[in-house]
């Protein structure tokens, strides 16, 4: 069988992808999973995404192909006039099956070679006998990694019958399948299979670096969302305030209270905790706007137990998650109300 028959029965193309999909989806995702779930902290993640993208850069280079890597990679990138936006892999896959066809002329090129130098229609015991003036003859590009010539072409022979039976399979049964570790005996001796194992290889190596480029880019993003939350908490209570001189006004509404949960130097002297957590409610839900910006429950305990003190709210925060019966029957988030709107009336806090 020649190497055209073999093209239009679709065996490079199925190969290629039954390769890809294989490692990408079978052999790789368990150990990727191990590699992560044996991290601490996401510092060590981060250091495991950088090793494989390192790694992966490390393959594509030694399997060369630049033109193709490059062509493949700016095919990704959206700002590129080479973006492709759908069906990218099935292109690329037809791509790569397109390469080797330019590359390779027959899957038994040594066979073809050893009659053409020997000037035979067929290898005879004689063929054998001119095989070291035939390698020095014969392309070093395309030299197989053994020079054994009776087992290169005996490895030749098999590895045709054996691409023809795969597709005589394919034709009675309509699907693909194949054994890459069964194929991947005959590499030594074909150089063919060696490029077709490569572009198979530099095709899921192309993915993973872009899959990993993307996990580092999530991980960049979640930093620096986590560093602008962060450089976003405020530090002192007047920070809590969306304009920081209602901050004094404000705690104002605690000291005339009745009871009052404040003195003038901004000590605690309440009987009932709850009542700062109905103050800040009540100061988020300000119309038109509201006066003290949204964080978490810790944020306000902090900078409470900071500005008050002796209030010493509990660790967890959890004023701010009960339920004050008594206050509400008080009517004290009313009275809270009611301070800040005459505060907001006077002008001191906008109309």
């Amino acid at each position: 069988m020649e190497k055209e028959e073999i093209f239009k029965s679709g065996f490079i193309e199925a190969f290629i992808e039954g390769y890809f999909s294989h490692y990408t989806y079978n052999h790789y995702p368990s150990k990727d999973r191990l590699l992560y779930i044996l991290c601490n902290n996401e510092e060590e993640k981060e250091e495991v995404t950088i090793e494989q993208i390192s790694h992966a850069k490390i393959k594509i280079s030694e399997l060369g192909f630049n033109e193709l890597i490059l062509a493949y990679l700016v095919s990704g990138k959206k700002e590129s006039r080479e973006y492709i936006a759908e069906k990218r892999h099935e292109f690329w896959v037809s791509r790569f099956a397109e390469s080797f066809d330019d590359k390779m002329v027959d899957f038994d090129p040594i066979y073809k070679a050893v009659c053409s130098y020997n000037k035979v229609k067929k290898i005879s015991r004689e063929c054998f006998e001119t095989e070291d003036d035939f390698w020095e003859f014969y392309p070093d590009l395309y030299k197989p990694k053994i020079r054994d010539m009776i087992r290169i072409i005996t490895n030749e022979v098999e590895l045709i019958e054996h691409i023809e039976f795969e597709i005589d399979n394919y034709i009675e049964n309509e699907y693909w399948e194949f054994d890459f570790d069964e194929y991947q005996k005959y590499i030594e001796g074909s150089k063919p299979l060696e490029l077709l194992f490569n572009l198979c290889e530099l095709l899921v190596q192309l993915d993973r670096l872009e899959m990993f480029n993307s996990f580092k880019q999530s991980e960049q993003l979640i930093s620096n969302q986590q560093t602008k939350t962060e450089q976003e908490q405020p530090k002192t209570f007047e920070e809590l305030f969306h304009d920081p001189e209602h901050a004094e006004i404000c705690l104002r509404i605690l000291r005339e209270l009745q009871p009052p949960a404040i003195d003038a130097i901004n000590n605690y002297i309440g009987k009932a905790k709850g009542v700062f957590p109905l103050w800040i409610k009540v100061l988020k839900s300000h119309k038109p706007e509201p006066l003290i910006k949204h964080f978490a429950d810790m944020v306000y305990r902090d900078l409470l137990n900071d500005k008050i003190k002796g209030l010493n709210l509990s660790k967890d925060a959890s004023e701010f998650r009960k339920q004050y019966v008594r206050l509400e029957k008080n009517k004290v988030q009313l009275d809270i109300k009611a301070i800040l709107s005459q505060y907001s009336q006077s002008g001191k806090l906008g109309k």
